[in-house]
């Protein structure tokens, strides 16, 4: 039975004239002017005028900018990306914008962290997984409308569960709580720290004129108090001058980016500092999934290894400030992304900051993407049993975070 409540008194006009009458006589009320007490000129403290225009913007001993803002000329145009557009030419378009090549699969001492655990032990950690995302979680709203390309004019009724957000956190978050269990053997795990929903934002100018901001809020982030060890040894990374630059001729690099004015430059730390830990060792997302113009495989890629991208960057302008050349210690970081039921594994060597330099030292990439973990059901299907659960995904999830270890 459903009983529906009314409030016992509605809001009518003779309410307004009373509320009108008092809100009147309340700002007929003279306030007294502010009077600085005589107790506080005795400390010869000195007060400011908040109506001062430039109130807030004096420099003295108890407000400073922080080193990473700086303030630049109103109107300064800026290019964005926070993930929000996919990128045209996907993992080509990403490689291009951060002056890297590209190396297919995992680096050799994350696939050697592989094998440590049965393969039916896994299938049945996932298959928990699975369930607990897309059956026992409580959560239940509104769901994206139903769109049939075939059946177009068909107006399909509206279905509520689980959204692809939520079953992605809830996969991420049980798979990072089976790496603590599984940590045994990897006792560095509790030196590091982990920050959920932190936001990072770095700045970078290439070619001295154009100003490209990354800003991501990853839902977890694993710093360390080191860094992690370079992938490639220093003679390997200057072999990288010989590699061509991959070109995405005629489309733009920055096409897919949001322009925007901005007033000042203020790069954002994840975490609190002092208290965070200087290394971004690995960020985990998680994207959502656009039902009526789906991203395809190589631009959930793209957006993993410009993520990934923004966590080295911030890391190297933490450590070396706003240097432009080649590092001197190659930042390494790590990114694992998740949507619904797909992962992307992305592993970033920022071996420079110069991003126009396409002759000479670049950055290297190593990406894994479109890891498929289990059989899919479109939300309107009903969700019964785990299909085609792949162990290998878990594993490379595990090495990855087991990786952070090794620093």
């Amino acid at each position: 039975m459903t009983v529906r409540h009314r409030p016992i008194k509605q809001w009518g006009r003779f309410n307004t004239k009373i509320f009108k009458k008092l809100f009147d006589k309340k700002m007929k009320t003279k306030v007294e002017p502010f009077v600085i007490p005589e107790s506080l000129e005795a400390m010869n403290i000195k007060v400011e005028d908040p109506n001062d225009p430039n109130f807030g913007l004096k420099s003295n001993a108890t407000n400073k900018l922080p080193m990473s803002e700086t303030l630049i000329p109103q109107g300064t145009r800026c290019f964005l990306f926070d993930g929000s557009e996919s990128l045209a030419e996907g993992i080509l378009q990403a490689l291009h914008i951060t002056n890297a090549v590209g190396r297919k699969g995992l680096p050799s001492s994350t696939m050697n962290l592989l094998d440590f655990e049965s393969t039916v032990s896994l299938e049945e950690r996932i298959r928990k997984a699975a369930m607990q995302a897309n059956i026992w979680d409580a959560t239940l709203v509104s769901l994206p409308e139903r769109r049939d390309p075939a059946l177009w004019w068909i107006s399909w009724p509206r279905y509520h569960g689980i959204p692809v957000l939520k079953k992605s956190a809830v996969l991420v978050d049980f798979f990072f709580r089976c790496a603590l269990t599984l940590a045994a053997n990897h006792p560095e795990v509790k030196d590091l720290r982990y920050t959920r929903d932190a936001l990072m934002k770095a700045f970078i100018a290439k070619g001295g004129e154009t100003l490209l901001c990354f800003k991501q809020q990853p839902m977890m982030t694993v710093t360390g108090p080191r860094p992690l060890e370079p992938v490639l040894s220093k003679e390997a990374v200057l072999k990288t001058i010989e590699e061509p630059l991959v070109s995405i001729h005629p489309v733009g690099e920055l096409i897919d980016f949001t322009e925007e004015n901005i007033s000042e430059i203020e790069n954002i730390w994840p975490g609190i500092a002092p208290s965070s830990f200087p290394s971004v060792h690995t960020i985990l997302t998680v994207k959502d999934k656009d039902y009526r113009y789906p991203w395809t495989s190589k631009e959930m890629t793209g957006n993993a290894i410009l993520s990934c991208f923004t966590a080295a960057l911030i890391s190297a302008i933490r450590q070396y400030g706003d240097y432009c050349g080649v590092l001197e210690r190659p930042i390494v970081s790590q990114c694992i992304q998740c949507c619904e039921n797909k992962f992307d594994f992305i592993t970033f060597q920022l071996n420079t900051t110069d991003l126009t330099k396409s002759d000479g030292v670049k950055n290297v990439v190593w990406y894994d993407g479109d890891n498929q973990l289990f059989k899919s059901l479109p939300y309107w299907d009903q969700f019964v049993e785990v299909e085609e659960a792949n162990a290998n995904v878990l594993r490379k999830f595990l090495a990855m975070v087991f990786n952070c270890c090794k620093c």
